[in-house]
């Protein structure tokens, strides 16, 4: 069984959600630190080594949350005080003119067809990723907290 748990985590980078903190989960490598055994039990050690940010579990899949819908003007998707990190994929189908855009502070960023991977917004206070344009758009997001 020890040799089973070596191959299936040691050194692996997975999500973890922690048994004190259900309402996320962390993402980092785990390692199999030591083991112990006597005639009737056996005692396996897990370590890990965890980014520090933490994300939603609630309401995801696959870790993120997902919005579906027809852009005809704009969208906002907000970070609230204490959100650090919103990751967003948009996948954009049936774009029309003049096309699609988010807005990042003062930068835009022009969408193709398909997915685009927008960067990390990370706000101290409240801070916004704006979508602007004309076509059907999903976006995956996930927020996270240290």
């Amino acid at each position: 069984m020890y040799s089973e748990f070596l191959f299936l985590l040691q050194g692996r980078c997975m999500r973890i959600v922690l048994e004190d903190d259900t309402l996320y989960y962390y993402e980092g490598r785990l390692n199999i630190s030591s083991w112990k055994s006597n005639k009737n039990n056996s005692t396996i050690t897990i370590e890990y080594d965890l980014s520090p940010f933490k994300y939603e579990t609630a309401n995801t899949t696959d870790g993120y949350l997902i919005s579906e819908r027809n852009l005809q003007s704009s969208v906002y998707y907000y970070a609230e005080e204490n959100t650090k990190v919103m990751e967003m994929v948009i996948n954009v189908e049936s774009m029309a003119n003049p096309g699609i855009r988010a807005v990042i502070g003062d930068i835009n960023y022009g969408c193709k067809e398909g997915d685009n991977i927008l960067p990390i917004l990370q706000t101290d206070g409240e801070g916004f990723i704006r979508i602007i344009g004309n076509g059907k758009i999903t976006v995956r997001y996930r927020r996270g907290r240290l």
